[in-house]
C-alpha cells in the first residue's frame, strides 16, 4: 500500500526553508564588511580592499554550516523522510539558529567584529587578543575605526528569514497533519 502524497502546503514550506539556506550559503561568497579594521588582515589575492566575505569570518564559517544542515533538513523534509511533528521543529530551531548569527553579523557589525574576529585579527598582527579588542572598541567608541554592513550580511539575514518563514509554516503544517494525542482525561 502506497503512503498518501504530502500536501501541498508541506512541501511549499519545506522548499522556502531550501530557498532561504541557499540565498544564505551564497551570501557567504559576497562581502559581509567594509572597513577599516579589515585593512589589517587583507585576504589572500586582496591588497587589503577593507572588506571581507563571510567564507573569511569565523561567524560567515558558522553560518555557511548550519545554513548547509538547513539544506539537508528541507530536503528531508521535502522528500517525506520523515513525518510528524520532529522534522519540523528541528528544521524550525535550526533556521533561527541562522537568523541569530546571520542577524549579529548584520545588524551589529561592530560587535562581531569585536567578539567574534578580534582574537583572528590579533593572531595575524601578533599582540595580544585582549588587548586588541580593547584598542577596537575604544576605535569604535571615539569614530576613529569603521566597520559595515555590507550586502553579503544583509543577504543571509534575509535567507535566513525566508529559511524561518518557511520553517513556521512547516510547523504549522505539520500540527494540522499530526494531531495531538487526546488527553488521558477525556
Amino acid at each position: 500500500m502506497s503512503q498518501p502524497a504530502r500536501p501541498v502546503r508541506n512541501r511549499v514550506s519545506a522548499v522556502l526553508a531550501m530557498a532561504g539556506a541557499f540565498v544564505t550559503v551564497a551570501a557567504t561568497f559576497l562581502p559581509w564588511y567594509a572597513g577599516d579594521v579589515l585593512l589589517v588582515r587583507p585576504a589572500p589575492g586582496r591588497e587589503g580592499d577593507g572588506t571581507a566575505s563571510g567564507i573569511e569570518l569565523t561567524l560567515g564559517l558558522v553560518v555557511l554550516i548550519v545554513a548547509l544542515v538547513l539544506l539537508v533538513l528541507g530536503f528531508a523534509d521535502s522528500r517525506g523522510a520523515a513525518r510528524g511533528r520532529w522534522l519540523a521543529a528541528v528544521t524550525l530551531g535550526v533556521s533561527l539558529l541562522l537568523c541569530a548569527g546571520s542577524g549579529y553579523a548584520a545588524l551589529t557589525p561592530e560587535s562581531a567584529v569585536t567578539r567574534v574576529e578580534g582574537a583572528r585579527i590579533s593572531n595575524f598582527l601578533g599582540v595580544d587578543a585582549g588587548r586588541f579588542k580593547d584598542v577596537l572598541v575604544r576605535g569604535f567608541d571615539e569614530g576613529d575605526l569603521e566597520v559595515r554592513p555590507a550586502i553579503g550580511a544583509y543577504l543571509a539575514l534575509a535567507g535566513a528569514a525566508l529559511a524561518a518563514a518557511g520553517s513556521i509554516w512547516g510547523v504549522r503544517a505539520a500540527r494540522r497533519e499530526d494531531p495531538a494525542p487526546p488527553s488521558p482525561i477525556d
